[in-house]
Formats: structure tokens, C-alpha cells, sequence
């Protein structure tokens, strides 16, 4: 969900275009999936809190004015109190922290689906293995 410059909020989709080089299709496919799944449900829940706030058909209601302050946006200061928070040491040591973790999770992770795929092979390269033995050896 994107807001747009109307003030607007604007559904994005997540195409289901093979990414080249993807670690694995099938974990592309389920991103996908899932991505999709929660854009539905965010419009599903969009969708009913606007056709609540919207008055009936036929009424005329006045413009909103294109510069003001909407009701979502939070105030200066808060933006401010938030900031400070975030570049405390101690909040980017834990974040530098989980971010490290994160990384070798993901790496853990593609380590184990590189020897899954290997022993999955294996059997496959020892086949051509023996048959370009034999075609050697009958040459």
C-alpha cells in the first residue's frame, strides 16, 4: 500500500515474474504468494473501513482541501522524540545486532539448501559419472 499524491491509498501488487538467479523458484513462488495474500486482506480491510466512512450515494460532500494536515500524519515533535530514539547507541547495537543474526540465519540457510540440492543430485552426477566411464572405455 502506497499512499498516492491524491492523499489517496493505492493497492500494489507483487508480480509473479521468475526472479533470474533466485536461490530457489519455488521460494520466489512462495513469497509471491504470500505477499499477494497479505495485499488482499490489507485491501479486504481498507475496503470495508472506507465503504463505512463514505456517505451514501448521491450526496454532495465538500472537497478536501489538497495541502492540509491529514489525520495520520503524526506531529513534528513526535516525528522528533521518534528519531532520537532510534540513533540511541544502544538501540543500534541491537539493531546492528539482529541484522547480523539475520545474516547468518540467511546464510545458514542457503548453506543447507546447497548440500539438500548436492545429496539430491548426487545419484544424477554418479549416473553420468559411470556413463562417461564407459563410454571412455569404449573408446
Amino acid at each position: 500500500m502506497t499512499q498516492g499524491p491524491d492523499g489517496r491509498w493505492q493497492l500494489r501488487a507483487v508480480l509473479s515474474v521468475p526472479v533470474p538467479g533466485h536461490s530457489s523458484p519455488l521460494t520466489a513462488a512462495a513469497v509471491i504468494d504470500r505477499s499477494n495474500l497479505a495485499l488482499t486482506a490489507a485491501a479486504a480491510v481498507i475496503d470495508e473501513t472506507t465503504t463505512a466512512d463514505q456517505p451514501p450515494a448521491g450526496t454532495i460532500t465538500a472537497p478536501e482541501p489538497e495541502h492540509g494536515r491529514s489525520s495520520e500524519q503524526a506531529p513534528a515533535g513526535l516525528v522528533g522524540e521518534v528519531t532520537a530514539a532510534l540513533l540511541t547507541p544502544a538501540f543500534l547495537d541491537q539493531f546492528t545486532d539482529a541484522l547480523k543474526a539475520r545474516e547468518d540465519e540467511r546464510a545458514a540457510a542457503a548453506r543447507a539448501e546447497l548440500a539438500r540440492l548436492t545429496a539430491w543430485l548426487a545419484p544424477v552426477r554418479a549416473e553420468f559419472a559411470a556413463g562417461a566411464a564407459q563410454q571412455q572405455e569404449g573408446n
